[in-house]
């Protein structure tokens, strides 16, 4: 015999509707629910893969700023050393 013991009120509510609505005991829900966890434990969860190409949307942004003069990594001299400095302080 197993007891087990929901703190959650919500929970136990939507098990008492859901037994009701079967016409089941809870006893007979829990024990099928962990009879049906048990079985399809080491299964994977399935979900739709969705086609990024036919998903994607571009995101318009008004930009006031001309940043057109504006040229990365102009600080950078030396980028071996720049480099090596970055990953020696990580």
């Amino acid at each position: 015999m197993l007891a087990i013991q929901i703190n959650n009120p919500n929970l136990e509510n939507q098990f008492l509707e859901y037994a009701k609505q079967h016409k089941k005991s809870i006893e007979e829900l829990v024990s099928e629910a962990i009879d049906f966890f048990v079985k399809n434990k080491n299964n994977k969860i399935k979900y739709p893969k969705k086609n990024p190409m036919e998903n994607l949307h571009k995101i318009k942004y008004k930009i006031d700023d001309n940043l057109d003069d504006i040229i990365l990594f102009e600080h950078i001299e030396n980028s071996a050393e720049y480099i090596h400095k970055l990953r020696r302080d990580r």
